[in-house]
């Protein structure tokens, strides 16, 4: 969850209103764990370049033995192989045997540590899962402003890094926890006094949250509608949209009808009928289920055993594994959440992913990485495997977390392989439409027109 990264506190000693939770697993483990890519470098190619003979899935329809045509940071086509020219000058790299999507876009991760420096090595680490956006709608704007200078450094193998700074709460409700991370807004008019700080700042969107935290060890308090209406409207004023973690339906539904552009939560309390699913529809909101975070609540053990299943190439150490699941780590769990509420709320959860997505609304995932019990780019690759075993097909996941995940975030220049995007794409050697655990299997990736090798990318974690 948001509060879930590198406070240095605990849900011991109560006082939770006032201050924030916990430090976590991922920000312990990650400085050890996940160093810095900074050394691996992008193969030089000519400006204009081609991937030949792979199936591509383009992020709408799936085209066997074709051409993926590159320029600069652009795509220029894709097509069968024989209806895309190429000059003999330019560079090729073979597809076959391969399996093309668009780059991945995480929706809602926040990169865990206790320091800059690693979280930038965390985000660097998600480039070799598939991952070329990540969003992290929580942290301070000293964070978001270097994050956001590391990304967009030239030839650097990060992911285009795109956040909010400070989560909004309201006073005595979530995100009323002390950190330069939170904000709390008083009212309507502090909130366009916040919201214009943050915009001059240069964030990309607005996080706020409105959780009574019915599933926790506390109540808290919600934030007034009438503040809420106010953070969307000053937002508004300057073309940010506004995400809200709200995971009880009720309060999602204040949120969407208070203007939010999305849940960054699935529902977790109620299922979602045809009037939220209507409401949903009629507000253009995205919706993120972070389904892995509250199975971690639920079953923290259990989890990270099933990430690291999944993990059939040992992309992560197996001690990191174990301090996931560790003592310190259930303490720390348990002391906030009770399991066993949160495994009878998980049934709803899972069951709401299919009746959204078939009503229309537009899916993105994320995996609220960065927390306990996630191991880094492994989470957010089972977050969709999780999804894929909600209901939702490979090609809907697939289709969520790549062309779902730009329309939240307002990137139409991200999410497909069509002419004049920009050139961010996954070479897999495996076929995800066939089997969504084959996301693991990551052979090459490119990020705005330069193609770094996952085994080069993994050689310099090292």
């Amino acid at each position: 969850m948001c509060h879930l990264h590198g406070s240095g506190l605990s849900f011991s000693g109560g006082a939770f209103g006032r201050r924030t939770l916990l430090a976590g697993a991922g920000g312990v483990l990650a400085t050890a764990a996940l160093p810095s890519v900074a050394a691996a470098v992008p193969r030089v190619l000519s400006r204009t370049w081609a991937i030949v003979g792979a199936t591509v899935f383009d992020g709408i329809r799936s085209v066997p033995d074709a051409t993926v045509l590159i320029r600069g940071d652009r795509v220029v086509l894709v097509g069968r192989r024989g209806d895309v020219p190429l000059s003999r000058d330019i560079d090729v790299v073979d597809g076959r045997g391969r399996f093309v999507i668009p780059g991945l876009v995480e929706t809602h991760h926040h990169l865990g540590g206790d320091t800059v420096d690693v979280r930038a090595a965390n985000l660097s680490r998600m480039l070799g899962f598939g991952y070329t956006t990540v969003f992290d709608p929580f942290g301070s704007l000293a964070d978001f402003a270097t994050l956001k200078a590391y990304a967009a450094a030239p030839d650097t193998p990060v992911p285009r890094y795109l956040g909010t700074g400070p989560l909004l709460g309201s006073p005595g409700g979530w995100g009323d926890f002390g950190l330069t991370a939170t904000k709390v807004v008083t009212g309507p008019e502090h909130a366009f006094e916040v919201v214009d700080q943050l915009a001059e700042a240069g964030v990309d969107a607005i996080k706020a949250a409105n959780d009574d935290w019915f599933w926790g060890r506390l109540t808290l308090g919600t934030m007034p509608v009438d503040t809420q209406a106010a953070i969307v409207a000053a937002a508004r004023r300057h073309g940010l949209r506004v995400f809200f973690h709200a995971p009880a339906k009720r309060l999602a539904a204040q949120a969407l009808e208070a203007g939010a552009a999305g849940l960054l939560h699935g529902v977790l309390d109620e299922p979602v009928d045809r009037e939220f699913l209507r409401l949903l529809g009629r507000t253009g909101a995205s919706y993120v289920s972070t389904t892995i975070i509250f199975e971690v609540f639920g079953d923290l053990v259990g989890v990270v055993g099933r990430q690291q299943a999944y993990d059939r190439q040992g992309l992560v150490p197996a001690a990191t594994y174990d301090a996931l699941r560790g003592p310190g780590a259930i303490a720390e769990v348990e002391s906030g959440v009770d399991p066993a509420v949160m495994r009878s709320f998980l049934p709803m959860l899972r069951a709401n992913v299919e009746p959204v997505s078939r009503s229309g609304a537009n899916i993105a995932f994320g995996s609220d990485g960065g927390s306990y019990g996630e191991a880094v780019g492994v989470a957010s690759q089972f977050e969709l495997v999780l999804n894929g075993l909600a209901g939702l097909s490979p090609r809907q996941v697939i289709g969520g977390a790549t062309l779902g995940a730009a329309r939240m975030l307002g990137r139409h220049d991200l999410g497909c392989l069509t002419p004049g995007k920009l050139a961010d794409l996954v070479i897999l050697s495996a076929d995800p439409l066939a089997d969504l655990t084959n996301l693991h299997f990551v052979d090459q990736v490119v990020r705005g027109g330069r193609l770094f090798s996952a085994t080069d990318l993994r050689a310099a974690r090292s």
